[in-house]
Parts: C-alpha cells; sequence; structure tokens
C-alpha cells in the first residue's frame, strides 16, 4: 500500500484492512491516513485499536532526527514528533508500526 496506492473497497471493514496491512509491514500514519482517506489522528486510533484487538504485539521503529540522528525511543504518543529536542530540526521521520506475533526472544 506504499506508493500512494488507494485502499481495496471490499477487502473487509477499514479496521480489518488496516489490521491486515499492519501485520504485513510497517506502516506510518501519514500513509494510512492517505490510504484510508481519514485523518492522522483517526489512523492512530485505529492503529491502537487493531494493537488491542489482534492479541499481536505493535512493533514501534521509532522516529528519528536525519540532522543528528537523534532517536526518539519511549514516546507515549504514536504521531511524529514537531522538531527535534537535540538540534531543533523540523525534518523528523515518522514511527513506522507493524503487528506481530510475541515470541519468547522479545
Amino acid at each position: 500500500m506504499a506508493g500512494g496506492e488507494e485502499a481495496e473497497s471490499g477487502a473487509g471493514t477499514r479496521r480489518q484492512q488496516i489490521r491486515q496491512l499492519l501485520e504485513e509491514g510497517f506502516q506510518t500514519l501519514e500513509s494510512l491516513a492517505r490510504a484510508f482517506q481519514i485523518r492522522v489522528k483517526d489512523a492512530e486510533e485505529e492503529v491502537r485499536h487493531a494493537a488491542r484487538s489482534s492479541g499481536k504485539k505493535l512493533r514501534i521503529e521509532p522516529a528519528e532526527c536525519p540532522s543528528c540522528g537523534f532517536v526518539f525511543r519511549g514516546r507515549d504518543r504514536l504521531g511524529a514528533p514537531s522538531r527535534c529536542p537535540r538540534c531543533r530540526g523540523e525534518e523528523v521521520s515518522e514511527p513506522r508500526f507493524t503487528l506481530r506475533h510475541e515470541s519468547a526472544g522479545s
């Protein structure tokens, strides 16, 4: 679903489609919002719901500042930070999410 492809209609509910995408690989809130024509805030709630209802672990690849390399670990909010606390850069990458089965080694 990367590259601006729109979500297929008729392939289950929006929540089912979002959960399926998250199970297939990493997604950003922005890419989900674009694909399903919803607000980023609504995409965040859909990701939280998918994590709660799927029985799988939400894996987060944290946002990162490309200027100084600062990694935003341990944030409760799923959305992208507006700027880097270290260098004040505003070109912060979005966090990415996926759903995975919990394993003994994680």
